[in-house]
């Protein structure tokens, strides 16, 4: 089984995050900078995460978050 997904809209989070994230299972996925509306709904696409940790304030629009009908969290 696949461990589940997060997505980080940056293509940086610090590395003790980074390891708390592990320890918990999960898998950690970046968005690529600039973040914009369809490279987050390409991110979203191709990982097809649990949940997205924001970073900045990336355009999470309606349409980013229709993109991904799995989607169960998304935390500032």
């Amino acid at each position: 089984m696949s461990k589940p997904v997060v997505l980080v809209t940056s293509m940086q989070l610090s590395e003790p995050a980074q390891q708390i994230l592990r320890d918990a299972g999960l898998e950690i996925a970046f968005v690529p900078e600039p973040t914009t509306e369809d490279s987050s709904i390409a991110a979203l696409a191709g990982a097809k995460p649990a949940a997205v940790l924001m970073r900045g304030n990336p355009p999470f629009t309606r349409r980013v978050i229709e993109s991904a009908p799995q989607l169960r969290i998304i935390a500032k």
